[in-house]
């Protein structure tokens, strides 16, 4: 046991008061023996030790009203762990008083002698037990500091993610967040040591001071780059226990929302917890759930009120490099959060213009590039039923274009009610067709710009085709990749290889595409696991024609993030490649180096093979991927031979998308991811960039190679990259599960934080009470208190009582006078 205000103990000497009172206001009583009363002596001395018992009863009831209340405003406290040896030790001394209060009785009322001295002397065994065991109890337990009014060692996380922007009767949930916040720094005294955390990425750190505690909250705003919330209570808890305050708390003030607990990049983060948790020393860990806080609601209530929103899903372009002024459709899906009433909804294709002078600053401010609306769409959405909105960006000219879509309207969670996207249209990647098969590399150029004529300049290719004999080193100049088209490698010369390989090593792309031809050239020994590298072989590392069994093989995509297949992968369903048989192909001598992006079903022999070269690479293809005059393609392949060969088509202009450096670079990317931002201008010295957003003042950016490097986005927003020839830039998105408004279930954050390692509260008054069921010491003041009252009361009913027996007395007196008169 210990007190908060020992000192106070002292005031139990108060109790000698009435006793001192007693003794100096004593009076003698005069003795007057009257003949005729003799016979009532004995009868008055009865009444008198009557009267003497009552007054001392009466003062030792006062005494213990004066030491109880000194007692009590010391606080005393016990530990939570003794609190049954205390209560016990309580009820033997309320017996043992109970006892001695029938003794007394029983001494007043001339009960039988036999029984008031069985009552004192059971009253006074009970006594001494609870006296003598509860000195034992008290000396030989730990002494209990912690109390409410302590200070403490106290971190508040703010769990400021997307949705705490969501508004509920013109409140956030990030408004509740900071008044609950401020409410907790509040109740802690000064020398307390406080820390306020957030999701960003700072270090977990006491502040100075309250004041500097409220400073930090009054900064707190809704974050799109956040750390997983279980690593952020991780640093929380270790914070608090580095103190030496013995009494330790952590508050999460949370929406609960599920997105915020289990993020899909960081699924192990909370894997840590439970253990830490169980640790000692003990930390009180209460999650406030502030979205019930921030809707007046509290956990009595069965179910929270459900929760609105409107949510855009990622903008899906068909094309972020399209060939100049060419219209560009893109769709965007719109879902309702489950209980939004249904409700069309009308959204609209925002595109800024392009400009060479804008943004810039002026006055102070970022002027950005005119914004217009260039279209338009509306839907009916249910919250079973999202809806596919189609829209389409007009013929554009060379450069970046930044554009948003917006839903019309008002939105209790706004940040998911806008998308943005850059576009950016390339001047026509320039390829040399490398071929002794003129119909085969025209057929290839027909596919690759298939919607345009020949000679047109809005194609997305620029292709020139020569024979293999007319190939040289200044055949390169100028040209972003080279495609052999069913080479044999006995018709290039050495001088060629290497002008080609050097080419490749200074950042080149190429692209070999394996065929019938090879066979009448193959080279002997070129296997190159068991002899040397030579520039030819490191070419053509032809091994063997492979056979494939009837019905033939198809491709097996094993690489489907590469970008070659990237957007392939994307295609509900999949792309169908077993109609697309293929009978023969080469099987390659593999460096350690090379990816395999495809490989053919059932074996582990390369279809799509990438060999990093220096700064360059070449892609092989080990079948042929063009109709040939030499021989039958569907000896080969069945690829351009399907009713419906859409899948080969679309492959092959994404092969010389990425050879062709088309979609070179990121354009559009989530928030928190790295950004860098291809420069096709950029020579000589390293050079800065300034970039631009609607929000934030202008950054420089350093260039690096053919490359400028953004680092980390940190919100969403479209980017403007001004210092280039031309303007470029990028825009970020929040991914759509960041601002979905589930919430957690209940098993799902005991898994997260260990079952009995913290409590859930939503509401002050929980706060309050739950930071008491967590704290180890028990006070007493509000019993102590109880008592008091009790034994004032029982003072007043017995001085009643005895001054209505003296006043009874002293109004019989007279009738005895007169009795002993006559």
């Amino acid at each position: 046991m210990s007190f908060l205000n020992a000192t106070l103990i002292f005031g139990v000497a108060a109790a000698a008061l009435p006793i001192v009172l007693h003794l100096i206001a004593r009076r003698e009583p005069q003795r007057q023996v009257f003949p005729a009363v003799r016979f009532l002596t004995q009868r008055l001395e009865v009444h008198r030790s009557r009267l003497k018992i009552r007054r001392w009863l009466l003062l030792a009831f006062r005494a213990a009203l004066l030491g109880l209340l000194a007692l009590a405003f010391a606080r005393p406290q016990i530990h939570q762990a003794a609190a049954g040896t205390w209560l016990t030790i309580g009820i033997l001394a309320a017996a043992s008083i109970g006892l001695l209060g029938l003794a007394a009785i029983a001494t007043t009322r001339d009960y039988a002698r036999s029984l008031t001295i069985g009552l004192l002397v059971g009253g006074g065994l009970l006594l001494l037990t609870a006296i003598g065991w509860g000195t034992v109890v008290w000396a030989g337990s730990a002494p209990v500091t912690i109390s409410d009014t302590a200070p403490a060692a106290v971190a508040i996380l703010l769990d400021n993610s997307p949705s705490s922007g969501y508004t509920t009767q013109d409140s956030s949930r990030i408004e509740a967040i900071k008044a609950t916040a401020t409410w907790l720094v509040s109740r802690y005294p000064a020398d307390s040591r406080i820390a306020i955390l957030d999701r960003s990425s700072r270090p977990a750190s006491f502040a100075l001071d309250g004041a500097a505690a409220m400073r930090a909250i009054d900064k707190a705003k809704p974050l799109q780059t956040m750390q997983p919330l279980a690593e952020r209570i991780e640093a929380a808890v270790r914070l608090v226990r580095s103190s030496d305050l013995e009494r330790r708390a952590v508050f999460v003030l949370s929406d609960l929302t599920k997105a915020s607990w289990t993020p899909s990049d960081a699924p192990d983060a909370s894997l840590a917890l439970p253990p830490l948790l169980a640790e000692l020393p003990d930390v009180a860990l209460q999650v406030v759930d502030v979205a019930r806080i921030a809707a007046g609601e509290n956990l009595t209530q069965s179910s929270p009120t459900a929760v609105e929103n409107r949510r855009l899903a990622l903008p899906k372009i068909s094309d972020t490099t399209p060939a100049r002024e060419v219209a560009v459709p893109l769709s965007i899906r719109v879902s309702l959060e489950p209980g939004t009433p249904p409700s069309a909804v009308r959204a609209e294709l925002q595109l800024y213009e392009l400009s060479t002078s804008l943004p810039v600053i002026r006055d102070n401010a970022t002027v950005l590039p005119p914004l217009r609306v260039v279209d338009r769409t509306s839907a009916e959405v249910t919250d079973e039923a999202p809806a596919e909105l189609l829209l389409t960006l007009p013929p554009l000219l060379p450069g970046t274009h930044h554009g948003r879509i917006e839903l019309a309207g008002n939105d209790p969670l706004a940040i998911d009610d806008v998308r943005y996207f850059a576009v950016t249209v390339r001047p026509p990647a320039k390829l040399l067709f490398v071929s002794d098969d003129p119909p085969a590399a025209a057929h290839l150029e027909r596919t690759l710009n298939a919607e345009f004529q020949p000679g047109d300049p809005r194609a997305e290719f620029s292709i020139e085709r020569i024979a293999t004999r007319q190939f040289r080193a200044d055949s390169l100049v100028g040209v972003d990749a080279v495609a052999l088209l069913d080479p044999a490698p006995r018709q290039f010369d050495d001088e060629a290889i290497e002008a080609l390989l050097t080419w490749v090593e200074q950042g080149g792309n190429a692209m070999v595409a394996l065929g019938a031809a090879g066979q009448d050239g193959v080279l002997p020994n070129t296997a190159i696991d068991g002899g040397e590298e030579t520039p030819r072989r490191l070419l053509f590392p032809l091994r063997r024609v492979w056979r494939a069994p009837e019905p033939g093989t198809f491709l097996e995509v094993t690489r489907p993030s590469h970008p070659v297949f990237s957007e392939l992968a994307e295609i509900p369903g999949g792309v169908p490649w077993s109609p697309f048989r293929v009978n023969r192909y080469w099987q390659l001598a593999l460096r350690p180096t090379d990816a395999v992006l495809a490989r053919y079903a059932g074996t582990r022999n390369a279809a799509l093979l990438e060999r990093p070269i220096g700064n360059g690479r070449i892609l092989f293809m080990t079948t042929p991927i063009a109709p040939s005059s030499q021989h039958r393609l569907a000896s080969w392949n069945e690829w351009f031979s399907a009713a419906d060969a859409w899948p080969s088509f679309l492959l092959m202009r994404e092969i010389f998308d990425y050879v062709g450096n088309r979609d070179a670079g990121t354009f559009n990317v989530l928030v928190g991811q790295p950004v860098a931002v291809p420069l096709d201008n950029t020579v000589g010295e390293p050079q800065r960039l300034q970039m631009f957003t609607a929000e934030a003042a202008p950054a420089p950016v350093p260039v690096e190679g053919h490359f400028a490097s953004i680092g980390t986005v940190r919100e969403a927003g479209n980017y403007w990259l001004r210092g280039a020839a031309t303007p470029v830039g990028f825009a970020a998105n929040l991914p759509a599960e960041a601002t979905q408004l589930a919430t957690i279930e209940t098993a799902l954050l005991q898994e997260i934080l260990g079952e009995g390692n913290y409590e859930l509260v939503a509401d002050r008054d929980s706060i309050v009470a739950a930071e008491g069921r967590s704290n180890e010491a028990r006070p007493l003041y509000a019993q102590a208190m109880l008592l008091v009252l009790a034994l004032f009361l029982f003072e007043q009913l017995l001085a009643n009582r005895f001054y209505r027996s003296a006043r009874t007395m002293t109004a019989q007196t007279p009738r005895l006078r007169a009795t002993g008169a006559r």
